[in-house]
């Protein structure tokens, strides 16, 4: 319990101190597509495939729940102002049904990419998408390797398995440089 409030208030820290170091470059009123984009940078939103159905023990494919899917829709709706141009999930239920709900809105394809090969997804987009704004979803454990790949620094160590929420915004420039900006999205509540 007490590790768990450690967690939560060093998170909060990280949290903080990310939006303070990227305050100088964002603008808007605090959902995802508000801010200004420049024709030459390329933005790239991580996250985690929402919640997954662990009912039935070692599935290695599990789909999505209710909360799952509620969370899939929330972040359609949270990216509703961006012009999304571009869908990377892995082979899996849970992270194509997180982005479906993009897809169909969007008339956009999911394209697939290998979860473990997080510099050749890196070079796909910035060969492929350079310029425009995609999103990839994960898993737990390649959501903070997935974004030091374009270039930024390690947010924090670890996501948990119980953490559905984090959603990654790195924002690639024309000379390479990327900024990050880590936010929570859906019913952070059933996080609790």
């Amino acid at each position: 319990m007490k590790y768990n409030s450690i967690l939560r208030a060093v998170v909060l820290l990280l949290l903080i101190v990310a939006g303070c170091r990227t305050a100088a470059t964002t603008t808007g009123t605090g959902s995802a597509g508000a801010e200004a984009k420049s024709a030459d940078e390329t933005t790239i939103y991580v996250v985690r495939h929402a919640e997954k159905d662990t009912s039935v023990p070692n599935n290695p494919d599990p789909d999505l729940t209710e909360e799952g899917r509620a969370r899939a829709n929330e972040l359609r709706m949270l990216l509703q102002q961006e012009k999304i141009d571009a869908l990377y999930t892995t082979n899996y239920k849970r992270t194509k049904n997180t982005l479906q709900p993009l897809a169909s809105e969007r008339g956009l394809e999911l394209f697939t990419y290998d979860s473990k090969d997080y510099q050749g997804l890196r070079q796909r987009i910035m060969a492929e998408q350079k310029g425009k704004t995609i999103v990839v979803a994960g898993h737990s454990n390649t959501l903070i390797p997935l974004v030091e790949a374009f270039g930024v620094e390690k947010p924090f160590e670890q996501i948990d398995e119980s953490e559905y929420y984090y959603l990654f915004k790195v924002v690639v420039a024309k000379d390479g440089q990327a900024q990050l900006v880590v936010s929570r999205y859906g019913n952070l509540s059933r996080q609790e």
